[in-house]
């Protein structure tokens, strides 16, 4: 709890958020961002920083501006940036009502876990903000809570602002309902379930704010344009109506043509109850994706989903990564080959793919160098995050020896250090 009796958020990062994601994405539906590895980022409601702090270790050109107006935030943030040696990252304390900044001053702008938790105004202010200070080419990211699938949610809290002590109010609610086998019944145990599982902080923000705000799709890309934006894509791709497998593109066809009229059908058929939407100015023009237009991206495999692949052609395209989509040589196929197997391979989570080149596993060497942030966090947690902006789970083994990688002693025969460099959280 903090002094003004709010809870910090958490000292998180979030691997949709990442230009190289945001980029991709971008790229796929026929725009042209920025340059990941030079670009100007802003983060709104930054938080304690460690989603921007990773940023500027994986991305050591860029230069990473967080805006958040509680001080407890921007003091953790600050100090964490010095601990870490972290030269390309600046933190302010401001609300973004008075935040100004000039045209075309950031490549990409993030605003995760914000739009649906504050004032109309606010919402407003953030979407002028990233028409003024955007780039022509560059993308926004938003999240926030969407309608049909908050509606299931709205229950909970409800409950939870109406009774003292929330945790045990739904506690015993949930185990005298009248009829448990009712509809009702077994949705709000379902939900209560999920929910009370979450932490103070996530639970403060998400269903005891006194702004909270769900939204329909139509409604928040309505709002968009009145600001000169459109959607874009969401950062998740496989979860863009574009991207769904035949049967359910069958189904879509009911919303009829156009992008927005398809993604807010897909919220109905799928009860969506939060969104990551991808933004850009409404002038420039959106296509739709096809799997040969991801050769021109690069293939970042995630280690700890791939132990036990038995496809021969995911294999192959493990044992090459990470490296560009358009190199990969899976037994002399043409390229159209080659793209739908790394469409497919993205799709079953085994690996992503990024704009810009992706930091290459380090070598192991005599003094190991592990990255910054994630030392810092190893000796908070067994949570960090690697130089591919994913959140790594270190065994207690892993976790000490991550802490000790600071370049000043050897430890290059440490059996878990080959893990470690695995999972990319090596610099040297």
């Amino acid at each position: 709890m903090t002094e003004n009796g709010s809870l910090c958020y958490g000292d998180f990062t979030f691997e949709e958020t990442h230009p190289g994601n945001l980029a991709a994405i971008a790229s796929l539906v026929g725009l042209n961002p920025p340059t990941v590895e030079s670009s100007r980022v802003l983060e709104i409601g930054c938080g304690t920083g460690f989603n921007l702090l990773a940023m500027s270790q994986s991305l050591p050109g860029a230069q990473c501006t967080g805006l958040d107006y509680d001080p407890l935030h921007i003091n953790r943030a600050n100090e964490v940036s010095t601990a870490i040696g972290a030269r390309n990252a600046d933190f302010r304390c401001a609300s973004i009502a008075d935040f100004h900044a000039q045209p075309d001053s950031f490549d990409y702008i993030i605003a995760h876990g914000i739009y649906s938790w504050v004032p109309a105004a606010i919402r407003d202010c953030i979407l002028d903000v990233i028409r003024q200070s955007l780039a022509p080419n560059g993308i926004a990211y938003i999240s926030y809570n969407v309608f049909p699938g908050w509606h299931l949610r709205g229950p909970i809290g409800d409950a939870l602002r109406q009774f003292p002590n929330p945790r045990q109010a739904l506690d015993t609610l949930t185990a005298n309902l009248i009829s448990p086998d009712s509809l009702y019944a077994r949705n709000f145990q379902a939900e209560w379930a999920e929910t009370s599982k979450q932490p103070d902080y996530y639970i403060l923000h998400e269903y005891l704010v006194p702004n909270s705000a769900p939204t329909y799709f139509h409604e928040f890309a309505a709002h968009t344009a009145t600001h000169n934006l459109q959607f874009a894509a969401e950062a998740n791709f496989f979860s863009n109506s574009f991207a769904q497998p035949d049967d359910v593109q069958s189904r879509l066809e009911a919303a009829g043509p156009g992008l927005l009229p398809r993604e807010q059908y897909l919220d109905w058929l799928v009860g969506r109850f939060f969104r990551q939407s991808l933004l850009c100015h409404s002038s420039l023009a959106i296509e739709t994706p096809h799997p040969e237009s991801l050769l021109a991206l690069n293939v970042v495999p995630d280690p700890g989903k791939c132990a036990d692949v038995a496809d021969d052609m995911f294999r192959a395209v493990l044992e090459q990564s990470p490296a560009p989509a358009s190199q990969f040589d899976l037994l002399g196929m043409p390229q159209e080959f080659v793209a739908a197997v790394l469409w497919s391979g993205w799709r079953e989570g085994l690996w992503s793919l990024r704009a810009g080149p992706p930091p290459p596993p380090a070598a192991i060497s005599a003094k190991p160098v592990a990255c910054p942030l994630a030392r810092y966090q190893a000796a908070a947690g067994p949570t960090v995050t690697n130089r591919y902006h994913r959140r790594v789970q270190l065994t207690p083994e892993e976790r000490e020896l991550l802490q000790t990688l600071d370049g000043g002693a050897e430890a290059a025969n440490h059996p878990a250090l080959p893990r470690l460099a695995a999972s990319n959280l090596l610099i040297a």
